[in-house]
């Protein structure tokens, strides 16, 4: 599978399962983009938070870059600059088998 179709076909897959307070604000299919608006409840209620999620060409040979680029949450995975910091997006742990669902 190429990697715009396999793009494409999880593209596909997050909207058809989107879940409650999560919506796609915009896909780029040129520079494999996407923008995910968040609306969390909990201790993050009635905060937007803004998740970008960069796919390089190499996908899914490696990790997708997945940050907040508004509205940054305080939590310990998360550095004050909006990036994740969790094991699965290290290129070491990372596995073509993972998806960006």
């Amino acid at each position: 599978m190429s990697f715009s179709q396999r793009l494409n076909s999880e593209y596909k897959r997050f909207i058809e399962n989107l879940v409650d307070g999560v919506q796609l604000e915009k896909f780029d299919e040129t520079n494999a983009n996407f923008i995910i608006v968040i609306m969390p409840g909990g201790i993050y209620r009635g905060l937007e938070l803004k998740l970008c999620i960069l796919v390089g060409k190499e996908y899914p040979f490696k990790p997708p870059r997945i940050y907040f680029c508004d509205g940054i949450p305080i939590h310990p995975h998360v550095l004050s600059c909006g990036s994740i910091r969790i094991n699965l997006l290290q290129e070491d742990v990372w596995s073509p088998a993972m998806n960006l669902q």
